[in-house]
């Protein structure tokens, strides 16, 4: 594909994040966490989604673009029509990842990053961190709830999550820098993410 226009660091951190968006994870397959990051792509880019009954493709629409309304009560719903709470971390970290990288690329105005399954052993891998329970959040993480181990549940898409946003914004050990600068100084940065976290409704 024509990587024009996206430095070396940030296309290596695109690589990585599609072979973990499109590899096994603990509980679906590559093929079907494609299937996955495939549809919350083509949502994310119309803006909108079929009504449907699967409750799959219901969960990958409302963490794209609603995902200001999930509440307790539908994840509830969700997990009663056969979606376990760690499947649910698990689609979260699928959508939320894809929808970084669609971001990036296309702030940068350039083609969306193909998902492509990596070589390999497709099948779910089952690692789920023992230590994973329900603590002050409404799905299970290690430790007290926070959007920074929102994903702790699944140790490879947690880890995944935090190479991703080390590439894109800082990484976790430099977020208490209040003078770090990348091209944006923190201050210009924290304005740009507050302005985009009050348009998304997204409130922690």
């Amino acid at each position: 594909m024509d990587r024009l226009g996206v430095p070396d660091s940030e296309a290596l951190a695109l690589d990585e994040a599609v072979a973990q968006i499109c590899g096994p994870g603990a509980s679906f397959s590559s093929s079907q966490r494609t299937a996955m990051a495939t549809m919350a792509r083509r949502i994310w880019m119309d803006g909108l989604a079929s009504s449907t009954a699967d409750v799959i493709a219901e969960a990958v629409a409302r963490l794209t673009l609603d995902a200001h309304r999930v509440r307790p009560e539908w994840i509830a719903s969700v997990s009663d029509r056969g979606v376990t709470p760690i499947e649910l971390v698990e689609l979260l970290g699928v959508v939320s990842s894809t929808v970084a990288v669609d971001t990036f690329c296309f702030a940068l105005g350039v083609a969306p990053w193909p998902l492509t399954e990596p070589p390999g052993n497709g099948e779910p891998h089952g690692e789920v961190d023992p230590a994973a329970t329900n603590n002050g959040g409404w799905l299970p993480t290690v430790g007290r709830a926070w959007p920074t181990n929102a994903l702790s549940a699944l140790p490879s898409d947690e880890r995944a999550m935090h190479r991703l946003h080390a590439a894109l914004y800082l990484a976790m050990d430099q977020m208490g820098d209040m003078d770090a600068h990348r091209g944006l100084h923190r201050t210009q940065m924290e304005l740009v993410a507050a302005r985009t976290s009050l348009l998304n409704e997204c409130f922690f």
